[in-house]
């Protein structure tokens, strides 16, 4: 067999996030699944992946907030004193952090492999790209 290209590899990476997204949906409706899944369908088309690393990233700020803040929160509620609904909580918050890695590794596999995501990742790229998001203009990788 041959050594798998480094898209490949992404695509690997985020058919791991569509797995773990799975599991975490058992115990909350995680937006990850289909983020994750839209992502990896997507991934062929070289055209989409700053977009894809757009929202991956943006899906992470959202996922480290939820981890941190909802983490602390929830454990102080009643429902979470029965055995059952505190490991559910637990499988919850470890894929939440998975999924998190996953995204990192997937933005980094991209900066280093292409060189326009990386361009794209630069503050001032990211601006001009938001700016032409809102206003519906190109966002540079068409």
């Amino acid at each position: 067999m041959s050594e798998p290209t480094q898209w490949q590899l992404v695509q690997k990476v985020l058919i791991f996030g569509i797995l773990t997204s799975l599991i975490s949906s058992f115990g909350r409706a995680d937006y990850n699944l289909p983020l994750f899944i839209f992502a990896a369908f997507l991934w062929e088309f070289q055209k989409f992946h700053t977009r894809i690393i757009y929202i991956l990233f943006f899906s992470f700020i959202i996922d480290f907030v939820y981890a941190i803040y909802w983490h602390n929160s929830w454990s102080r509620f009643k429902i979470l004193e029965t055995k059952i609904d505190s490991i559910l909580h637990l499988i919850v918050i470890i894929t939440a952090m998975i999924n998190m890695i996953v995204k990192i590794v997937v933005m980094l596999l991209s900066a280093v492999n292409d060189n326009e995501v990386k361009r794209n990742l630069f503050p001032g790229a990211i601006k001009d790209n938001l700016i032409n998001f809102i206003t519906f203009k190109n966002t540079g990788d068409d």
